[in-house]
């Protein structure tokens, strides 16, 4: 995909009044983002919930993110299934590819959300991913946030990921630990630390870098259930490897 054909996607994506959007496609919730880090890196995703019976909803989302090499496009979706309050599991698929580079990527596997108290909680996620390069990967993650007030939140997750390859073997990961703070009206900004390397024989040093979020959450159930409005994480474990030009 071209960068003026993305800008004009994403133009028309953010031109429409996203609350009657969702009324409209029957969304539960509906989320935007917006990013920047200390690299100069740019990063959008849309994202949306549907619920397909009272206890099954779909989650997909739209990502892009601009990376040296060029920009970082992925495609994921989550079927779910919320059994009681508190706590909902299910499984996921994704596609990301790089643009202008004969590199594609698809990944699935399972993930779950639990409620620790109404005012933490925690995610898990497990899978595989399989590229068009022969770059495969096992990957795990986790992460958790906790609300000190009505306003600030505090977050961290942690991501592995190890690639067995003949040509390419090393064992990835990435850090991260921030605040959010709601502003009001569905929008929060964020402030992280994120620490990605590789470790292994195809290692590379560790980088870290500082993430600055803006986020604008619609909609929703009108539950008191701390993750039935909760988007799922989804982390991209070759996007450690793509920053160091490594694909």
């Amino acid at each position: 995909m071209s960068r003026p054909l993305l800008a004009a996607f994403l133009s028309l994506a953010l031109s429409a009044p996203l609350p009657a959007l969702s009324d409209s496609l029957g969304l539960t919730w509906g989320e935007v983002s917006v990013g920047l880090n200390s690299d100069h890196q740019k990063s959008l995703t849309l994202a949306g919930d549907w619920k397909i019976s009272d206890a099954h909803g779909l989650q997909f989302g739209l990502g892009y993110a601009d990376r040296p090499p060029g920009a970082w496009l992925t495609v994921d979706a989550h079927l779910y299934l919320a059994p009681a309050p508190g706590r909902k599991y299910g499984f996921f698929l994704g596609v990301a590819d790089l643009d202008g580079e004969e590199f594609t990527v698809v990944q699935g596997g399972v993930a779950g959300m639990l409620a620790l108290s109404d005012r933490t909680v925690v995610q898990g996620r497990a899978g595989l991913g399989l590229s068009d390069s022969d770059l495969d990967y096992l990957t795990v993650s986790a992460s958790l946030s906790h609300d000190l007030s009505d306003r600030l939140q505090i977050y961290g997750s942690a991501m592995l990921a190890e690639f067995d390859e003949t040509t390419f073997r090393a064992v990835a990961h990435e850090l991260a630990l921030g605040l959010r703070y709601r502003i009001g009206n569905g929008a929060s900004l964020s402030l992280a630390v994120v620490t990605d390397g590789l470790s292994g024989r195809d290692g590379a040093p560790s980088d870290t870098r500082v993430e600055l979020g803006l986020r604008w959450t619609f909609g929703g159930s009108g539950s008191d259930d701390p993750v039935a409005d909760r988007a799922f994480d989804t982390p991209q474990p070759v996007d450690v490897l793509i920053r160091r030009g490594l694909f």
